[in-house]
């Protein structure tokens, strides 16, 4: 029951402010492949239904693609279909304006070790070792620990974050494109990923403390990690707050 839902999202304190979403400025973007057999049809509509009652202007806030004949997966570019990526930054951030994707540079590639921002009670929450940072050169005040590795001018107010939470199984010590990255270098976006692992309860074939698509290094969007998972004191919520306030406070 959406209606249900709504009301809970209105009622939960520790949840940001629901009146957020009424700004215009605030946008939606939702997709679902039509041989997605993870997420059943309707569920992501009925997503879109809740934003839908939390939102001033659904029409122009959301934008839900749901005809692209691919599985659960984030589909790249190809002749004659949508780019998702474009398209999904072009709504949220770039407000309908988005400069074509350029060219890849690994040099703009930069990390944080985001196992020093763990406290004891997320030991258990599968995080990885690296969160990583891809910052075009106008916006390289977005760097690493390493500062000295980065141009040190400030970025021009243009420059915006985009975060993408890896996907199940991601979050290896390498760094692996995402295909964001080329729409970074000619849009001023900082990419920001941080990663889980698999953890040692799933290495222990025991699922104490986790369970379920947590072991298997997927982010908790099932509460397998407490009933809380949704909320800012969640622990893979609570933990990003962590990295993202250190990364923008190295920015300044």
């Amino acid at each position: 029951d959406i209606g249900v839902l709504v009301d809970k999202v209105r009622r939960t304190p520790d949840l940001d402010d629901h009146r957020n979403l009424l700004h215009p400025d605030q946008r939606v973007y939702l997709y679902r492949g039509t041989m997605d057999n993870s997420y059943q049809n309707g569920s992501v509509a009925s997503v879109e239904g809740l934003y839908a009652q939390l939102m001033k202007d659904s029409n122009s806030q959301i934008l839900f693609r749901n005809d692209i004949p691919e599985g659960h997966h984030v589909p790249g570019r190809a002749a004659g279909r949508v780019d998702v990526r474009e398209e999904c930054l072009k709504h949220t951030l770039m407000r309908g304006e988005i400069q074509p994707p350029g060219v890849v540079n690994y040099s703009h590639v930069y990390s944080i070790n985001q196992r020093r921002f763990i406290h004891e009670e997320d030991r258990n929450a599968g995080f990885g070792y690296k969160t990583w940072i891809y910052a075009p050169l106008a916006c390289q005040n977005f760097a690493a620990d390493d500062l000295s590795k980065a141009n040190k001018k400030a970025a021009p107010e243009g420059c915006q974050v985009f975060i993408w939470f890896n996907s199940c199984g991601g979050g290896s010590g390498t760094y692996d494109t995402i295909e964001f990255e080329a729409y970074a270098e000619t849009n001023n976006l900082v990419v920001i990923i941080p990663t889980v692992v698999p953890n040692n309860c799933w290495k222990r074939k025991s699922a104490r403390g986790c369970g379920g698509s947590v072991m298997r290094a997927c982010w908790d969007v099932y509460g397998h990690l407490g009933a809380d998972y949704a909320l800012r004191s969640g622990p893979h919520m609570r933990l990003f707050k962590r990295i993202l306030t250190h990364i923008l406070e190295k920015s300044t």
